[in-house]
């Protein structure tokens, strides 16, 4: 299985790695941190120029509370955009 593609900010990149790190998970994964503070505040846009090509991905997380359009972004980047959990 391809590894999965976690998308967060500058202030939650060490608690999401912290908590991922912390769990069993079936599947390998790497954590993205991108030049914004508040992931949540992510837009497509910016998700546009910022995220690389994901081909090799079998999802993109973004985070629960980002308000992007998935579908666009699933397009754009050739993996699977989904939302995480909002907490």
């Amino acid at each position: 299985m391809s590894p999965r593609l976690f998308v967060t900010g500058k202030l939650a990149a060490n608690s999401l790695r912290d908590t991922l790190d912390s769990i069993s998970l079936d599947f390998a994964y790497d954590v993205l941190t991108l030049g914004i503070s508040v992931a949540a505040l992510m837009n497509t846009e910016f998700l546009k120029k910022h995220l690389p090509p994901c081909h090799q991905y079998s999802q993109v997380v973004l985070p629960g509370l980002c308000r992007a359009d998935t579908r666009r972004l699933t397009e754009i980047v050739g993996a699977a955009v989904v939302r995480g959990p909002k907490d």
